[in-house]
C-alpha cells in the first residue's frame, strides 16, 4: 500500500507543531483554571505573575480586601516569562501563549485600575478599570515576545 501525502511539511513546521502538541499535553496535566483572592487592604501596588497567570487558560483574580482599589501595575514581562516557563517547563515555547484574566471588584465604592508595569513592556488596550460592586472585567493577556505582552479588555459584567 502506498500513502500519498496531501501536503509536504518542512522540518521547521513539524518542530513547531510538535512543540504546540507538547505544550497542550503539559497544560492538560496541569491546572488550567485558577482562582486567586487578593485580600490585601493596600490601595494599589504591583501584581505578581502568580496572581495574573496561575490559571494558564482562565485566571480569576478576586480583589476581596477592603480598600484595595487603586492602580495595580502588571508584573514585568521578564518576570511573567520566567514564571510561565517554570510552570509549563523550560523547554516549552511560551511566546504566543494567551489566557483570560477576570478581575473582580468586591468592595463597595472602589475602582481597580490595571496599569503598565514599571518596564512599560505591556500594550494596554480598552478599558482598564473595574468599578463598583460586585463587578468584573475580563481581559485577554498574550505574551507576544520574550520582551512584550498585551492585555486587551474584552468585557464586563456583574458577579
Amino acid at each position: 500500500m502506498t500513502i500519498n501525502p496531501v501536503a509536504t511539511v518542512s522540518p521547521n513546521e513539524m518542530t513547531y507543531a510538535l512543540d504546540n502538541l507538547i505544550q497542550t499535553l503539559n497544560a492538560v496535566q496541569n491546572p488550567q483554571v485558577a482562582y486567586v483572592a487578593n485580600a490585601t487592604a493596600t490601595a494599589g501596588g504591583t501584581l505578581t505573575s502568580a496572581q495574573i497567570a496561575t490559571g494558564r487558560v482562565i485566571n480569576v483574580m478576586d480583589m476581596t480586601g477592603a480598600g484595595n482599589g487603586g492602580s495595580w501595575a502588571l508584573p514585568t514581562v521578564a518576570l511573567l516569562l520566567a514564571y510561565l516557563q517554570a510552570q509549563m517547563g523550560s523547554g516549552v515555547n511560551v511566546v504566543g501563549h494567551s489566557w483570560l484574566l477576570r478581575v473582580i471588584s468586591e468592595t463597595s465604592g472602589q475602582t481597580i485600575t490595571v496599569a503598565q508595569s514599571s518596564a512599560t513592556d505591556w500594550t494596554l488596550s480598552g478599558t482598564m478599570t473595574v468599578a463598583g460592586t460586585p463587578t468584573f472585567r475580563d481581559f485577554v493577556c498574550t505574551l507576544t515576545s520574550t520582551t512584550a505582552a498585551t492585555i486587551q479588555s474584552v468585557g464586563t459584567g456583574t458577579n
